[in-house]
């Protein structure tokens, strides 16, 4: 409950706050869509996703969604299905994604060539748990179960405009890691 509490209020930070206000009324804002690939790397390894994001006329504010997976570049050891032989159920264990979906939804603030925005988003994550049977030169490994989890993600990133209708972008989600984007805009 604390981090969301904490994400709300830096997407309300950035939302609110009058320096950035003030500067906006310089810019001339339109009516545009915008969709957004992204690439990114992080504790569960590679992760792909795809995005898109409308703007309100005159408005600085914007709203748009994503979608994510990842983990599936995990390394997971050659392990043995037939268990019957042997106890797993007393051995060590260790878990190993497999794979997991997000989807997001985000906020924007439009700011010149800049887009700061904070997102909020769902993650389904299914990994499997092996049972480990350490021996002095080598170690074998035993499927035991698939456990799945699911719970919220928080995010933040920047967005810049190279091009009136080309983006670039950096983030971080939680469970995606950090992530470049790139995107094309249409009016």
């Amino acid at each position: 409950m604390k981090t969301i509490k904490k994400a709300i209020f830096l997407m309300l930070f950035i939302a609110l706050n009058p320096f950035i206000l003030n500067a906006q009324s310089e810019t001339n804002f339109t009516d545009a869509k915008l969709i957004h690939l992204d690439v990114g790397y992080g504790s569960y390894n590679l992760s792909l996703g795809a995005g898109y994001k409308h703007t309100f006329g005159n408005i600085p504010f914007s709203i748009g969604g994503a979608i994510s997976i990842a983990g599936f570049t995990t390394d997971i050891p050659n392990y043995i299905t037939n268990t019957y032989q042997v106890n797993i159920y007393s051995m060590p264990e260790s878990k190993f994604t497999t794979f997991i979906v997000t989807g997001d939804v985000n906020a924007y603030y439009e700011w010149k060539e800049l887009s700061f925005f904070g997102s909020l988003g769902f993650y389904s994550q299914s990994d499997t748990v092996l049972a480990i049977e350490e021996k002095p030169t080598y170690k074998n490994y035993y499927y035991k179960k698939t456990a799945s989890e699911s719970g919220l993600t928080f995010g933040a990133g920047i967005q810049y405009y190279f091009k009136e209708d080309m983006i670039f972008g950096i983030g971080y989600q939680t469970k995606k890691g950090i992530y470049l984007q790139i995107g094309y805009s249409w009016f």
